[in-house]
């Protein structure tokens, strides 16, 4: 797997100011996505997170909703 940029929340979490949570592993990427659902269980919309390749310049980013009984994934 390669490493991937994500941006769920906006809430710095590096001490760089950064929001972007950087996955390794897809069981880093299982545990994330388990979090935000987790998170988000209260809310009326699905959450939604946008998703990069790490380290690549102008990466096209997906943007993936993250639904209980649907989803989506689109590019932007």
């Amino acid at each position: 797997m390669v490493a991937l940029d994500i941006w769920y929340d906006q809430t710095p979490k590096d001490d760089d100011g950064s929001v972007v949570i950087r996955v390794n592993t897809a069981t880093e990427l299982d545990e994330l996505i388990d979090r935000i659902i987790a998170e988000t269980a209260d809310n009326v919309a699905p959450p939604m997170i946008q998703v990069a390749l790490s380290g690549v310049k102008r990466s096209p980013a997906l943007e993936v909703g993250l639904g209980k009984e649907k989803g989506f994934i689109g590019a932007s």
